[in-house]
């Protein structure tokens, strides 16, 4: 610990005014508690005026104040303040300090106040604040009260609105990028067909390319995908070369059939000459 912060051992980040109130709206709940938060009258600057201030909806209407230190400095500076005459403390059953373990040292809290200190698991009562001589309360202060809670109650609707909208917003990015992540992977891919269809086929497609895909062109690459004659008979080379095959088959075959011919043509001339 030093004299300029204090490091939250649950996060190792220095603590915040908003997670020390979180802590308090946690363990002040409604409906048995109201809670307002930094419920300042215009004109306080330069005065210690309470962080959070609740009302105990029972048990005699218990209002009690908590002044919220994240750090020793502040803490220090907070006991340089003094309390304003006629402020809302004044009518305050309770006082508390609320702060991390360690800030207000030892002789340092005030005898009206009590002490609930941040820890690892939430807060904890270091020491118990005394019941104080509160003044009556007065419609003026009630107004007040009721003003506050209904602020921050508007307040707190808007910053849900505002977290959900962000939520919102950054689900939308991360899908969109995802969809472009997507998109772009499949672009890459028939970027790549279609360098691997130029490569092999020697023509240029799209652009100021001369050929352009016709319906004609379509139908024969489809006649030749759907009957699948690029893998039949291990492809059209094999087709080819089974052609030649039979071409030369055919032609040894005429070739015989020459020479038959060229044999018989002497036995038919004889028996032409027998007939006469």
């Amino acid at each position: 610990m030093d004299d300029t912060g204090m490091i939250d051992s649950r996060s190792g980040k220095p603590i915040e005014l908003e997670e020390v109130q979180a802590l308090l709206r946690a363990r002040y709940t409604a409906p048995a508690w109201l809670l307002v938060m930094e419920p300042v009258h215009a004109g306080d600057a330069g005065q210690k005026a309470p962080d959070v201030m609740a009302m105990r909806m029972s048990r005699g209407m218990d209002i009690w104040e908590f002044q919220i230190e994240v750090d020793r400095c502040s803490w220090l500076k907070a006991r340089r303040r003094p309390t304003r005459a006629g402020s809302l403390s004044t009518f305050c059953d309770r006082r508390w300090i609320v702060a991390p373990a360690g800030v207000v040292q030892e002789g340092e809290l005030p005898s009206e106040c009590g002490l609930l200190e941040v820890v690892a698991d939430g807060l904890v009562i270091a020491r118990k604040a005394p019941l104080l001589p509160a003044k009556q309360l007065t419609k003026a202060f009630m107004a007040r009260m009721l003003f506050l809670a209904g602020t921050a109650k508007q307040e707190m609707i808007d910053a849900a609105a505002r977290a959900a909208v962000a939520d919102a917003l950054e689900h939308g990015k991360a899908q969109l990028d995802r969809d472009i992540a997507v998109h772009t992977s499949r672009y890459r891919e028939l970027l790549a067909e279609l360098t691997v269809i130029r490569e092999l086929t020697g023509l240029e497609i799209g652009g100021s390319a001369k050929w352009r895909p016709t319906a004609e062109v379509a139908a024969i690459i489809r006649m030749a995908v759907t009957t699948d004659i690029f893998s039949a008979h291990n492809g059209i080379s094999a087709i080819l070369r089974d052609a030649a095959r039979l071409q030369a088959r055919l032609a040894e075959s005429t070739e015989a059939l020459r020479e038959g011919v060229a044999q018989l043509r002497p036995f038919l001339a004889q028996r032409q000459l027998s007939s006469r």
